[in-house]
C-alpha cells in the first residue's frame, strides 16, 4: 500500500473511532489538518498520523516503535494511529513539540490508553 493510501486509510479510521465516541469527525483536506473534530461549541483541528506497522531494532530487550513524521503544528491535536493493531492515541500539539519525527512504543497503544487519549480530547473541549 502507498503511502497516501496508508494516510487515508487512517485518516478514515481515526474519523470512525471518534464518530464512534461521541465526536463529530469531518474529513478534511488542508495544510495542518485532516479532520475537524467537533464537540459541543468547540472545532479542533486534527493532524492524522498513521504507521502501518511497529518497527523492529536488532537491539534485545528493545521494545518495537511507531514513528510518525510530523510537521511544527501551532494549535490543535495529532493523532497518532498503529494501521496494523487498529488502535490510536491522540496529543496535544504542545505535548508532541517542534520535532519532525516522533517515535513512540508500541507498549503505549491498548485499547485502556486510546480511550484515556480520547478522554483527554474531551476534557479539553
Amino acid at each position: 500500500m502507498s503511502s497516501s493510501a496508508t494516510g487515508r486509510v487512517g485518516e478514515h479510521f481515526a474519523a470512525y473511532v471518534l464518530e464512534a465516541h461521541g465526536i463529530e469527525a469531518q474529513r478534511v483536506d488542508t495544510q495542518y489538518a485532516d479532520l475537524w473534530c467537533r464537540v459541543g461549541d468547540s472545532l479542533i483541528a486534527v493532524e492524522v498520523k498513521t504507521c502501518s506497522s511497529a518497527k523492529l531494532f536488532p537491539k534485545r530487550g528493545v521494545t518495537p516503535r511507531y514513528s510518525f513524521n510530523s510537521r511544527s503544528k501551532k494549535h490543535g491535536w495529532y493523532c497518532f494511529v498503529a494501521l496494523d493493531i487498529r488502535l490510536m492515541l491522540l496529543r496535544p500539539v504542545e505535548e508532541v513539540g517542534k520535532a519532525s519525527s516522533i517515535s513512540l512504543s508500541s507498549k503505549l497503544f491498548t485499547a485502556e490508553s486510546q480511550s484515556n487519549s480520547i478522554e483527554k480530547f474531551l476534557k479539553s473541549c
